[in-house]
Protein backbone atom coordinates (compact mmCIF):
# COMPACT_ATOMS: atom_id res chain seq x y z
CA UNK A 1 0.00 0.00 0.00
CA UNK A 2 2.86 2.40 0.81
CA UNK A 3 4.50 1.90 -2.59
CA UNK A 4 1.11 2.25 -4.28
CA UNK A 5 0.50 5.73 -2.86
CA UNK A 6 4.14 6.76 -3.33
CA UNK A 7 3.38 6.56 -7.04
CA UNK A 8 0.66 9.20 -6.68
CA UNK A 9 2.73 11.80 -4.82
CA UNK A 10 2.99 14.15 -7.81
CA UNK A 11 -0.49 13.59 -9.24
CA UNK A 12 -2.70 12.82 -6.22
CA UNK A 13 -4.57 16.12 -6.37
CA UNK A 14 -5.00 15.96 -10.13
CA UNK A 15 -6.46 12.44 -9.98
CA UNK A 16 -8.79 13.33 -7.11
CA UNK A 17 -10.08 16.51 -8.73
CA UNK A 18 -10.71 14.64 -11.97
CA UNK A 19 -12.89 12.11 -10.14
CA UNK A 20 -14.74 14.94 -8.34
CA UNK A 21 -15.54 16.76 -11.58
CA UNK A 22 -19.11 15.43 -11.64
CA UNK A 23 -19.84 17.30 -8.38
CA UNK A 24 -18.80 20.64 -9.84
CA UNK A 25 -16.45 21.14 -6.89
CA UNK A 26 -12.79 20.41 -6.17
CA UNK A 27 -11.00 18.87 -3.22
CA UNK A 28 -10.55 22.25 -1.51
CA UNK A 29 -14.31 22.73 -1.23
CA UNK A 30 -14.81 19.35 0.41
CA UNK A 31 -11.78 19.77 2.69
CA UNK A 32 -13.07 23.13 3.93
CA UNK A 33 -16.63 21.91 4.52
CA UNK A 34 -15.50 18.80 6.42
CA UNK A 35 -13.44 20.92 8.79
CA UNK A 36 -16.25 23.46 9.21
CA UNK A 37 -18.73 20.72 10.11
CA UNK A 38 -16.27 19.08 12.49
CA UNK A 39 -15.44 22.41 14.09
CA UNK A 40 -19.11 23.26 14.61
CA UNK A 41 -19.75 19.97 16.41
CA UNK A 42 -16.68 20.43 18.61
CA UNK A 43 -17.75 23.99 19.43
CA UNK A 44 -21.19 22.73 20.47
CA UNK A 45 -19.44 20.37 22.86
CA UNK A 46 -17.17 23.18 24.12
CA UNK A 47 -14.15 21.05 23.28
CA UNK A 48 -10.66 22.48 23.75
CA UNK A 49 -8.50 21.49 20.81
CA UNK A 50 -4.85 22.47 21.19
CA UNK A 51 -3.22 19.62 19.26
CA UNK A 52 -4.52 18.02 16.06
CA UNK A 53 -3.30 14.97 14.17
CA UNK A 54 -4.47 14.60 10.57
CA UNK A 55 -4.36 10.81 10.25
CA UNK A 56 -3.75 9.77 6.64
CA UNK A 57 -3.14 13.37 5.67
CA UNK A 58 -2.21 12.86 2.03
CA UNK A 59 -1.03 16.17 0.57
CA UNK A 60 -2.11 18.04 3.70
CA UNK A 61 -5.13 19.65 2.03
CA UNK A 62 -7.00 19.77 5.33
CA UNK A 63 -4.16 21.39 7.29
CA UNK A 64 -4.79 25.08 6.46
CA UNK A 65 -8.51 24.63 7.10
CA UNK A 66 -7.84 22.93 10.44
CA UNK A 67 -5.51 25.79 11.34
CA UNK A 68 -8.03 28.47 10.36
CA UNK A 69 -11.20 27.00 11.84
CA UNK A 70 -9.94 25.20 14.96
CA UNK A 71 -7.00 27.49 15.84
CA UNK A 72 -4.94 24.73 17.51
CA UNK A 73 -1.40 25.29 18.73
CA UNK A 74 -0.08 22.60 16.41
CA UNK A 75 -1.17 20.27 13.62
CA UNK A 76 0.73 17.14 12.62
CA UNK A 77 -0.15 15.33 9.42
CA UNK A 78 0.79 11.65 9.45
CA UNK A 79 0.73 9.21 6.55
CA UNK A 80 2.23 5.91 5.40
CA UNK A 81 3.71 7.36 2.19
CA UNK A 82 7.00 9.19 2.62
CA UNK A 83 6.79 10.51 -0.96
CA UNK A 84 3.38 12.04 -0.35
CA UNK A 85 4.66 13.51 2.92
CA UNK A 86 7.49 15.21 1.03
CA UNK A 87 4.94 16.82 -1.27
CA UNK A 88 2.76 17.80 1.70
CA UNK A 89 5.71 19.55 3.38
CA UNK A 90 6.45 21.42 0.16
CA UNK A 91 2.85 22.63 -0.16
CA UNK A 92 2.25 23.60 3.47
CA UNK A 93 4.43 26.30 5.01
CA UNK A 94 2.38 27.27 8.06
CA UNK A 95 4.60 27.45 11.14
CA UNK A 96 2.30 25.36 13.33
CA UNK A 97 1.86 22.58 10.73
CA UNK A 98 4.31 19.69 10.48
CA UNK A 99 4.32 16.22 8.95
CA UNK A 100 5.64 12.82 10.02
CA UNK A 101 5.51 9.21 8.94
CA UNK A 102 2.90 7.46 11.04
CA UNK A 103 5.51 5.00 12.35
CA UNK A 104 7.72 7.87 13.52
CA UNK A 105 5.04 9.80 15.39
CA UNK A 106 4.77 9.25 19.14
CA UNK A 107 2.88 12.36 20.19
CA UNK A 108 -0.57 12.98 21.61
CA UNK A 109 -3.53 14.97 20.32
CA UNK A 110 -6.88 16.36 21.40
CA UNK A 111 -8.33 15.61 17.96
CA UNK A 112 -7.51 12.98 15.39
CA UNK A 113 -9.00 14.05 12.07
CA UNK A 114 -9.31 11.13 9.67
CA UNK A 115 -10.86 11.52 6.24
CA UNK A 116 -11.36 8.82 3.64
CA UNK A 117 -8.62 6.62 5.04
CA UNK A 118 -10.27 3.44 6.22
CA UNK A 119 -11.62 2.30 2.85
CA UNK A 120 -7.96 2.01 1.84
CA UNK A 121 -7.12 -0.13 4.89
CA UNK A 122 -7.74 -3.86 4.59
CA UNK A 123 -10.52 -4.91 7.00
CA UNK A 124 -8.12 -7.19 8.88
CA UNK A 125 -5.80 -4.22 9.51
CA UNK A 126 -8.39 -1.67 10.64
CA UNK A 127 -8.19 -2.68 14.28
CA UNK A 128 -4.48 -1.95 14.28
CA UNK A 129 -5.05 1.49 12.79
CA UNK A 130 -7.61 2.28 15.48
CA UNK A 131 -5.14 1.15 18.14
CA UNK A 132 -2.69 3.74 16.81
CA UNK A 133 -5.39 6.41 16.96
CA UNK A 134 -6.30 5.40 20.51
CA UNK A 135 -2.68 5.70 21.55
CA UNK A 136 -2.54 9.20 20.08
CA UNK A 137 -5.70 10.25 21.94
CA UNK A 138 -4.96 8.50 25.23
CA UNK A 139 -8.06 8.59 27.44
CA UNK A 140 -9.42 11.85 26.09
CA UNK A 141 -10.01 13.88 22.97
CA UNK A 142 -12.01 13.18 19.84
CA UNK A 143 -11.79 11.16 16.66
CA UNK A 144 -13.43 12.80 13.65
CA UNK A 145 -13.98 9.74 11.47
CA UNK A 146 -14.99 10.83 7.96
CA UNK A 147 -15.66 8.24 5.30
CA UNK A 148 -17.11 7.96 1.81
CA UNK A 149 -20.69 6.75 2.04
CA UNK A 150 -21.42 3.62 -0.02
CA UNK A 151 -25.15 4.21 0.55
CA UNK A 152 -24.89 7.24 -1.73
CA UNK A 153 -24.98 6.40 -5.45
CA UNK A 154 -23.07 9.57 -6.32
CA UNK A 155 -20.22 8.50 -4.06
CA UNK A 156 -20.10 5.08 -5.68
CA UNK A 157 -19.91 6.72 -9.11
CA UNK A 158 -17.11 9.08 -8.06
CA UNK A 159 -15.09 6.27 -6.47
CA UNK A 160 -15.48 4.17 -9.62
CA UNK A 161 -13.78 6.99 -11.54
CA UNK A 162 -10.90 7.44 -9.09
CA UNK A 163 -7.70 5.54 -9.90
CA UNK A 164 -6.54 5.11 -6.33
CA UNK A 165 -9.95 3.91 -5.13
CA UNK A 166 -9.72 0.78 -7.24
CA UNK A 167 -9.82 -2.18 -4.88
CA UNK A 168 -11.03 -0.01 -1.99
CA UNK A 169 -13.23 -1.78 0.57
CA UNK A 170 -15.98 0.68 1.42
CA UNK A 171 -17.40 0.90 4.91
CA UNK A 172 -21.00 1.93 5.60
CA UNK A 173 -22.02 4.19 8.50
CA UNK A 174 -23.39 1.18 10.39
CA UNK A 175 -20.24 -0.86 9.82
CA UNK A 176 -18.09 2.07 10.93
CA UNK A 177 -20.09 2.43 14.14
CA UNK A 178 -19.67 -1.27 14.93
CA UNK A 179 -15.95 -1.07 14.12
CA UNK A 180 -15.31 1.92 16.36
CA UNK A 181 -17.40 0.65 19.26
CA UNK A 182 -15.70 -2.76 19.09
CA UNK A 183 -12.31 -1.09 19.34
CA UNK A 184 -12.66 1.17 22.34
CA UNK A 185 -14.63 4.17 21.08
CA UNK A 186 -17.99 5.66 21.97
CA UNK A 187 -19.94 7.52 19.29
CA UNK A 188 -20.72 11.05 20.45
CA UNK A 189 -22.43 12.37 17.32
CA UNK A 190 -23.09 11.39 13.70
CA UNK A 191 -23.52 13.59 10.67
CA UNK A 192 -23.87 13.24 6.92
CA UNK A 193 -22.88 15.84 4.34
CA UNK A 194 -22.60 16.58 0.62
CA UNK A 195 -26.06 15.82 -0.69
CA UNK A 196 -26.14 18.19 -3.66
CA UNK A 197 -23.65 18.91 -6.47
CA UNK A 198 -22.78 22.47 -7.40
CA UNK A 199 -25.48 22.39 -10.09
CA UNK A 200 -28.02 22.16 -7.27
CA UNK A 201 -26.16 24.46 -4.87
CA UNK A 202 -29.36 26.41 -4.25
CA UNK A 203 -30.63 23.33 -2.38
CA UNK A 204 -27.67 23.09 -0.02
CA UNK A 205 -29.58 25.01 2.60
CA UNK A 206 -31.47 21.76 3.17
CA UNK A 207 -28.35 19.78 4.07
CA UNK A 208 -28.50 20.64 7.77
CA UNK A 209 -31.97 19.11 8.05
CA UNK A 210 -30.82 16.05 6.08
CA UNK A 211 -27.63 15.50 8.10
CA UNK A 212 -29.16 12.87 10.37
CA UNK A 213 -30.24 10.66 7.45
CA UNK A 214 -26.66 9.45 6.83
CA UNK A 215 -27.37 9.34 3.10
CA UNK A 216 -25.03 12.13 1.98
CA UNK A 217 -21.87 11.62 -0.03
CA UNK A 218 -19.79 11.37 3.15
CA UNK A 219 -20.54 10.78 6.79
CA UNK A 220 -18.87 11.75 10.05
CA UNK A 221 -18.73 9.77 13.27
CA UNK A 222 -17.44 11.99 16.07
CA UNK A 223 -16.13 9.55 18.66
CA UNK A 224 -14.36 9.58 22.00
CA UNK A 225 -12.06 6.88 23.37
CA UNK A 226 -13.70 4.71 25.98
CA UNK A 227 -11.67 4.92 29.17
CA UNK A 228 -9.48 1.89 29.58
CA UNK A 229 -9.85 -0.15 32.73
CA UNK A 230 -6.78 0.25 34.97
CA UNK A 231 -4.30 -2.59 34.96
CA UNK A 232 -4.66 -4.89 37.95
CA UNK A 233 -2.42 -7.56 39.33
CA UNK A 234 -3.48 -10.73 41.11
Amino acid sequence: MTAYFDGYAQKYGEVLNKSLKATGENQEYFARRRVEITGNLLAQRQATIARVVDFGCGLGTSAPHLAQHLQPKCIVGVDISREILKEAKFRNKLARVSFAHVEDFNGRADLVFCNGVFHHIAPAERRGALEVIRRILGNGGYLAFWENNPLNLGTRYIMSRCEFDRGAVVISPGEARVLLEANGFEIAQTRSAFFFPRLLAWMRGLEKSLASTLLGGQYLLLATPRERAPNTTA
